[in-house]
């Protein structure tokens, strides 16, 4: 089984990629379990070469406990657009069966989205990737959510352009059905559970959170 955990924040030519790394880093720098970064290193923010529009740190190989994965940087210019391809983004792959799951849930993530100024985060089983590859083809990650996995953050304003109603009304709906709700930055984490779901349950989540959010 493998898990995979992103965060997205908007990008903006105001936030230099340095000033967003430094602030992530310094964020998860000495955090108390094995998604932090040891203290006493110098962790640089990535350059960009030649004409390249991404670059990326090595997150996952600096992280106390080795994984897999990057923070990926788009280049900042005047021609970034409001859509999800321009994304800042975290991507990690772990198992979760070897991890401190519910660690990663109620302590890490949170530090994570905080510091990254993340507007959408998600945790769920890698063979989404390939259920959801039509759903998700061409669609703006910034005001289309197409799929509710059993962790997922989502901010103020992705809330209001693919919900079409605000925060409170979603944590009115959601009040009583899921595990957890935390207020978190300008959005809300929904924890349907911190166990480990399997993908039937976790299809099964989606289609419950859909119809409570959507009806």
């Amino acid at each position: 089984m493998k898990y995979i955990l992103k965060v997205n924040t908007r990008t903006s030519d105001l936030v230099s990629v340095n000033d967003r790394h430094k602030k992530f880093i310094n964020g998860i720098i000495g955090l108390d379990n094995n998604w932090g970064l040891q203290p006493g290193i110098d962790y640089v923010a990535p350059e960009f070469k030649n004409s390249e529009s991404l670059t990326t740190f090595p997150l996952g190989k600096m992280l106390k406990k080795k994984q897999k994965g990057d923070i990926i940087y788009v280049y900042r210019s005047s021609k970034l657009t409001d859509e999800g391809v321009d994304d800042d983004r975290v991507w990690l792959e772990f198992n979760p069966a070897k991890v401190d799951y519910q660690q990663l849930v109620y302590e890490a993530l949170p530090l994570y989205i905080s510091n990254f100024n993340a507007y959408l985060a998600q945790i769920y089983d890698d063979e989404f990737i390939d259920i959801d590859f039509d759903l998700s083809r061409g669609k703006n990650l910034r005001e289309v959510i197409y799929r509710f996995y059993p962790v997922h953050y989502i901010d103020d304003q992705l809330c209001t352009r693919a919900l079409g109603y605000n925060l409170y009304e979603m944590k009115e709906r959601l009040e009583g059905n899921v595990e957890a709700i935390l207020s978190i930055g300008r959005g809300l984490l929904i924890i349907s559970t911190s166990l480990v779901m399997s993908l039937d349950d976790a299809i099964e989540n989606h289609n419950k959170i859909n119809f409570l959010l959507r009806r």
